[in-house]
């Protein structure tokens, strides 16, 4: 609930929520804290790479010139990210405010080569790909729409690597905010890679989620959990590694509460 409590506070208002093989209770939740919020709610069970697709016909079937911006379920984002989405899609036929470890990585000669731009004190770079969080105008992923089919069809998950390797085959261009002003908060694939992990992750992002599973533990834990997360919260930010440490007793201390307050109501 922490992206999504986020997004809304950043963007207002979502447009379209797919809800995909998701539990009666994460629907419930949805609907008590956020029915303001979100205009249409759908329910699917198609997995990862169709419920993109499910996705992408709902936004080429609208008429309009307006952006359309698709976010998976585990990004946060800053405040202003709404105007960096139209800021970087006036130098790019595809935006991204996430900027991805892996380009700096030595995949890629600890950096990928890039066209940089800047525009009012905001810098952007070009990429050769991204995840499938995105923006884009409407009239351009209709144009583009079969690339995304024929990647994305018969797969459980979408090759985006592939998607966006085909995109600028055709000339399309995709751009990058740098610094990121969005994070892919994937904290067990960050915990599973914790010994060659480096600084890649923004520490603003780590802290944002660390304050919001703070007050829920303070809000529903007892005296013992809410000591260990004040305990806790005072290694957050000395580096990434530890703030990763930090993040998953954070997790398993709000996982606890949950069953806790699960039993009780039974």
């Amino acid at each position: 609930m922490v992206c999504l409590e986020n997004f809304i506070s950043v963007f207002g208002k979502i447009d379209h929520l797919i809800l995909d093989n998701c539990m009666q209770s994460t629907k419930n939740e949805i609907n008590k804290k956020f029915n303001q919020s979100i205009l249409n709610i759908h329910e699917t069970k198609m997995g990862n790479a169709q419920s993109f697709i499910f996705a992408m016909d709902i936004a080429i079937k609208k008429d309009t010139t307006d952006s359309v911006y698709f976010v998976e379920d585990d990004y946060i984002h800053q405040k202003g990210s709404l105007d960096a989405i139209e800021e970087g899609l006036s130098f790019g036929d595809y935006c991204t405010l996430y900027d991805h470890p892996d380009k700096y990585s030595e995949m890629y000669g600890l950096g990928e080569q890039c066209k940089l731009m800047r525009k009012n004190n905001r810098h952007w770079k070009t990429s050769i790909s991204t995840t499938m969080t995105f923006a884009c105008k409407n009239k351009t992923i209709k144009s583009d729409s079969e690339i995304f089919k024929s990647v994305c069809n018969g797969k459980q998950h979408p090759d985006d690597h592939s998607i966006f390797l085909r995109l600028g085959k055709i000339g399309r261009i995709l751009v990058v905010s740098i610094p990121g002003m969005s994070l892919h908060t994937d904290i067990t694939t960050n915990i599973m890679n914790i010994n060659t992990i480096g600084d890649e992750i923004d520490i603003w992002a780590l802290k944002l989620i660390a304050d919001k599973m703070k007050s829920e533990i303070i809000k529903e834990g007892n005296e013992n959990e809410i000591n260990q997360a004040n305990e806790t919260m005072q290694l957050i930010g000395q580096n990434t590694k530890k703030t990763l440490v930090c993040l998953e007793i954070l997790a398993e201390i709000c996982e606890k509460i949950k069953l806790n307050n699960t039993r009780e109501i039974k």
